[in-house]
């Protein structure tokens, strides 16, 4: 049997937005009868993948969580910008309900990625821990859910990559700091070290803040 493994991701990726409490938060309503137009929209946006075996859905399966990251926000990117078409095709109505959209300030960040260094060979290290922290508290998102801490494994040659969920501003004019700590530990020796990130921001209004995550950082490299 054929499968279009692009059409089975996109349809869970709908389905899981549809219920996420971050549409709630935006005042966003959107009825069922939305949910097809904004599927193949994103659907005419993204390659097609084609298997016909377990073995061709295990091997997408395992290229896919090699580039993770990336591909969740490009689908989080699809999706609001299919909400945004829609939204103004229908002048913030759709065929049984008002979708109901409030401008807000936002604090937008880039997303970021880094390499961790052995100190003494220069070359990418493995099984290390990667923590991420923003004006000291452990850093989630759910545009990008990852996991923090991260393990770096042989697979991921060094590299880390994290993303942090816009921050409501109340007060477009005024920008403020924010600094990610990022702690490196290495399991073996027990080692630690930490680099840091400053980066002050003013508002932006968007009415999906997910679309300034198309900007990336790269960090300074860490040594350990």
């Amino acid at each position: 049997m054929i499968q279009n493994m692009t059409e089975t991701e996109v349809n869970a990726a709908v389905k899981n937005l549809f219920n996420e409490q971050y549409l709630s938060n935006q005042n966003i309503v959107l009825s069922e009868s939305t949910r097809e137009d904004i599927i193949c929209y994103m659907l005419n946006r993204l390659s097609p993948r084609y298997v016909s075996s377990q073995r061709g859905v295990n091997y997408y399966l395992t290229e896919r969580n090699e580039q993770n990251a990336q591909s969740k926000v490009d689908v989080l990117q699809l999706f609001f910008e299919a909400v945004s078409v829609f939204s103004r095709r229908t002048g913030g109505k759709d065929s049984s309900q008002r979708v109901n959209v409030q401008s807000r300030y936002y604090y937008c960040f880039p997303r970021y990625y880094g390499c961790v260094l052995d100190a003494d060979t220069l070359e990418k290290k493995k099984d290390v821990e990667v923590t991420v922290y923003l004006n000291d508290e452990i850093l989630t998102s759910k545009l990008s859910p990852f996991s923090n801490p991260y393990l770096i494994h042989e697979n991921t040659q060094g590299l880390y990559s994290f993303l942090a969920d816009p921050v409501p501003a109340y007060d477009e004019t005024q920008e403020k700091e924010f600094i990610f700590k990022i702690l490196i530990s290495e399991k073996t020796s027990g080692k630690q070290t930490s680099i840091y990130e400053k980066i002050s921001i003013l508002p932006r209004t968007e009415l999906h803040p997910v679309q300034a995550t198309q900007s990336t950082v790269k960090l300074k490299d860490a040594f350990i």
